[in-house]
């Protein structure tokens, strides 16, 4: 019916397989958040579960192609429902609710995060973005959106003024 075995039968052999479909997992601040997609729903069913307390939380996110974790949060790239190359940072805490959201033309092809930022690279750019929580934005003097994210070329190292104004803010 739904096995994940594969058989495959040649002249007097037989083959024998486990197929594992690639999940999007990560581990944060003690909760482990798992996506997968159900065969009814063209969402991915994200859930956010803490095993000490045992909680369970459920979200459906639309279009996910990637996701992180890092710090007090994870990290989904979705892609939009236009046609233009745009895609969609979401910042979640541990319960699933979303904390910031940043829209961004870079091809998330490779992620990672920290506590304070988040770093996309396609095959040609990189953007790097200081994300802001709801406590960093009660502490924070400057906001000056310019200084949270920056964005370059691979080719091209990123502007000595602009990296320190950057690693400043953290």
């Amino acid at each position: 019916k739904d096995s994940l075995r594969l058989a495959l039968a040649m002249e007097s052999y037989i083959y024998f397989a486990n197929i594992r479909p690639d999940y999007k997992w990560g581990y944060f601040n003690n909760t482990l958040v798992y996506a997968y997609q159900k065969p009814e729903r063209a969402e991915h069913c994200v859930n956010f579960w803490d095993p000490k307390t045992k909680e369970r939380h459920v979200k459906y996110v639309r279009k996910l192609l990637v996701m992180d974790t890092g710090g007090d949060h994870c990290l989904f790239c979705t892609s939009t429902d236009d046609s233009f190359e745009q895609y969609i940072l979401i910042l979640c805490d541990a319960i699933g609710s979303p904390a910031d959201s940043k829209y961004v033309t870079v091809t998330p092809l490779f992620t990672t995060m920290t506590s304070q930022h988040v770093i996309v690279a396609s095959d040609s750019m990189v953007y790097a973005w200081q994300y802001r929580t709801a406590s960093s934005r009660l502490t924070s003097i400057n906001d000056s959106k310019s200084n949270r994210e920056t964005m370059w070329f691979i080719d091209q190292a990123p502007t000595a003024q602009a990296s320190r104004q950057f690693l400043e803010q953290a």
